[in-house]
């Protein structure tokens, strides 16, 4: 009788069991789950596998109105993000590893515009300081913002920035994030034509008494609130009234 050799094939399978399936699945993660930046201003996401799983496959989902792309990497991925459209929007980073298990992480990226500007007052003198604060949107990201169009210092930074001009005119202020900015005029004003109207002797107490009178460079005397001017008088041989 013939007797049939069966070939003995050995196969090394992987142990079926928790801890060898958690293995084998990928554990993604975000370095930050949120990340703030202006309007269509590229911002950077990265995301890592902390297992130590073989890994073959990287994959992003970006939602409707956040443009994104990505590099894959062994064992990260960096993802590059941007919108023209203000707004909170959700990223998720998919890991495969090669294994064929899935793991995810999610993170959380804010589109900001400037909404608008206010300042502390809309006129001033030559010398005296206004401050602007910015509105964004979404709210509660001025920290994004830069100023600029400022007399001294000519920009800065911030929810708020605080200038002040040394000569007179009609002042314009931009707060920019990214492509989106907001301006806002002011008028710095300054004494002009001031001239001597009326001059007065008291014979009585011996009082000399001068009346002033003076415009302002913005036509609107109510722009020099708070502004300190005067004359000063010269005599060739000394105060005769000392």
């Amino acid at each position: 009788m013939k007797r049939e050799i069966i070939p003995l094939v050995v196969l090394h399978l992987l142990t079926v069991g928790t801890r060898s399936f958690a293995w084998c699945i990928p554990d993604v993660i975000i370095s930050a789950w949120a990340r703030a930046t202006c309007l269509t201003q590229p911002v950077s996401i990265l995301a890592r596998v902390e297992s130590g799983a073989p890994f073959c496959d990287w994959d992003w989902i970006f939602p409707q109105g956040l443009q994104g792309s990505f590099i894959p990497y062994p064992d990260y991925s960096l993802a590059s993000v941007w919108s023209a459209s203000p707004g909170e929007y959700w990223v998720e980073a998919w890991g495969r590893s090669c294994c064929g298990e899935w793991d995810y992480d999610t993170a959380r990226v804010t589109v900001v515009e400037v909404e608008s500007i206010s300042s502390s007052r809309n006129s001033a003198c030559v010398g005296g300081e206004i401050a602007f604060t910015v509105t964004t949107n979404p709210p509660g990201y001025g920290w994004l913002i830069t100023w600029s169009g400022g007399g001294s210092p000519v920009g800065g930074s911030g929810s708020i920035f605080g200038t002040r001009w040394d000569n007179h005119g009609v002042k314009t202020v931009i707060a920019t994030c990214g492509s989106s900015s907001k301006s806002k005029q002011v008028t710095i004003a300054a004494v002009t034509n001031f001239r001597l109207v009326v001059r007065e002797f008291d014979p009585d107490t011996h009082a000399l008494r001068f009346y002033y009178r003076w415009d302002s460079t913005s036509g609107n005397l109510e722009d020099l609130c708070g502004c300190s001017f005067g004359e000063t008088v010269v005599y060739p041989n000394g105060n005769p009234y000392v």
